[in-house]
């Protein structure tokens, strides 16, 4: 039976939703689609992934979950997270050209 679950963190985990693998120093990233959740004795469940490579990942919740190791978001988080990284970058770095500019130096 298919299921779903919301992390910690507010990640909706169904089938169909789409997922961002960050990869790892032998594993390339990639993007991909999750093809079932179903329930799990040990994990409370169990999650199919297929990357757009044909990868196959089965994982358990806590792939998912924040943190230093977390290699697996939706794909919407991690646009999200993206966009703020990349939002802080220009703003520090337009700070940074406006402070040049304004002290004359190159």
């Amino acid at each position: 039976m298919t299921q779903s679950f919301t992390t910690k963190d507010g990640q909706l985990i169904a089938p169909g939703v789409e997922i961002y693998y960050t990869g790892d120093m032998a594993n390339c990233e990639g993007f991909g689609v999750i093809k079932n959740v179903e329930i799990c004795n040990w994990y409370r469940f169990s999650i199919h992934i297929l990357l757009e490579d044909d990868r196959f990942f089965t994982l358990s919740p806590s792939a998912f979950e924040p943190g230093v190791g977390t290699r697996f978001f939706t794909k919407k988080k991690y646009l999200a997270n993206r966009k703020a990284k990349l939002d802080a970058l220009f703003e520090r770095t337009s700070k940074i050209l406006a402070r040049e500019v304004f002290n004359g130096s190159k």
